[in-house]
């Protein structure tokens, strides 16, 4: 596979997953999280596929993209520790 094919591959999924949980009311609302959070995982990985993309050429897309995805994972990461520390029962 190519990587703009892996891009497309992970974003694609990813989306489904996200509206999969919002058609979905069915699942309980752990399960619809999960759902949310694991599509927003693989779009987040489909981003540095993007970025790879962008590292052929070094221009000032490649830096607004690696600034945009860097800030995409911190926004996951902590939507992420906040959702399973709510799980847990911590907060």
């Amino acid at each position: 596979m190519t990587v703009t094919q892996k891009l497309i591959l992970f974003v694609s999924v990813g989306f489904a997953l996200v509206l999969l949980a919002a058609f979905l009311p069915v699942l309980s609302a752990t399960w619809r999280g999960a759902l949310v959070i694991g599509g927003g995982w693989l779009m987040a990985i489909g981003g540095l596929f993007q970025v790879k993309e962008f590292s052929l050429r070094r221009d000032v897309a490649y830096y607004v993209m690696l600034a945009l995805v860097g800030l995409y994972w911190v926004a996951l990461l902590g939507i992420t520790f906040y959702w399973l520390a709510t799980l847990a029962g911590w907060i």
